[in-house]
């Protein structure tokens, strides 16, 4: 026979056990909450890229554009955060040459680096 203070101490037991379930779910409930908030927070490092808007009444070169973008990409094993930097740059620092200009100076400047 099972005696009282053998019950009571077998529900102090469970009744703490139930406690640190629930206190462990609770943490690990709040730390999933606090990473979602902080994902939603700081976009991710590493956009999916912008790509060459579609071509306009006025841009005749777009075909070549493209070409010359993809030559970039290919350089770059599909890089597209990288690729956007470099041609940023050589725009930022030349800013009265074309859009054909800028992309061929890019691959150029690839190119020499890899030799």
């Amino acid at each position: 026979m099972i005696g009282i203070g053998t019950v009571l101490l077998w529900g102090l037991w469970l009744g703490s056990l139930v406690g640190v379930v629930s206190l462990i779910v609770a943490m690990m409930r709040d730390r999933r909450s606090a990473k979602r908030q902080k994902m939603i927070a700081c976009p991710a490092s590493r956009p999916i890229g912008i790509r060459i808007p579609p071509p306009m009444q006025s841009d005749t070169n777009y075909g070549l554009h493209e070409q010359l973008h993809n030559r970039i990409l290919m350089l770059l094993n599909h890089d597209q955060l990288i690729a956007n930097q470099l041609i940023r740059n050589v725009q930022v620092a030349n800013p009265d040459q074309s859009k054909q200009w800028v992309l061929e100076q890019v691959i150029a400047d690839l190119e020499r680096d890899r030799r």
